[in-house]
């Protein structure tokens, strides 16, 4: 795997969803395996995440799933379409995106090289005001948006992909 540069669980990660044939090729598997299954299921069981940050510094962070876990943006250039088409293009171009083993390093390299100097928790809660950019936050156990009050200040419902992504107003 070392030649096809196959060195990582990101690399992968990225061969299985790009390319899934010349994966069974490189590991000798039939993707309906018992051994291809668990090979998977160990990739992507890793706390690994997806970094996609546009020109603009608007973004999306997925997980290894290619599941949304955040939206980065600034709120006087959101759009749900825009949010969509942030989305689309990460799944689709995911040796464009930088890649983190975890929340920790993903939150140090958005402060320490971009400058965002809040952000919430990505996986264990829902954002605050004191963010410098909109987050919105998937819950990690289910993949469903989190419940927050109506009349919390700061806080907007946008539609994204026929559920509720709340979205935190800096401004």
């Amino acid at each position: 795997m070392q030649d096809e540069k196959v060195e990582t669980v990101r690399d992968l990660l990225i061969l299985l969803y790009t390319d899934p044939k010349q994966l069974e090729n490189l590991l000798e598997l039939k993707a309906s395996s018992k051994r291809w299954v668990e090979i998977v299921r160990n990739a992507q069981a890793s706390n690994g995440m997806f970094l996609y940050l546009n020109p603009r510094k608007s973004g999306v962070v997925l997980d290894v799933r290619r599941q949304l876990k955040a939206l980065i943006v600034e709120p006087h250039l959101y759009t749900p379409a825009e949010a969509q088409n942030l989305v689309k293009f990460a799944s689709e171009h995911l040796m464009a995106l930088d890649y983190f083993e975890d929340e920790t390093s993903l939150k140090k390299h958005l402060q320490s090289d971009h400058g965002f100097t809040s952000l919430p928790s990505i996986t264990g809660g829902p954002p605050t005001t004191s963010s410098q950019v909109v987050v919105a936050c998937l819950n990690n156990l289910n993949q469903t948006p989190f419940e927050t009050s109506q009349s919390e200040q700061g806080k907007e419902k946008v539609p994204f992909d026929d559920e509720m992504i709340y979205a935190t107003n800096y401004f």
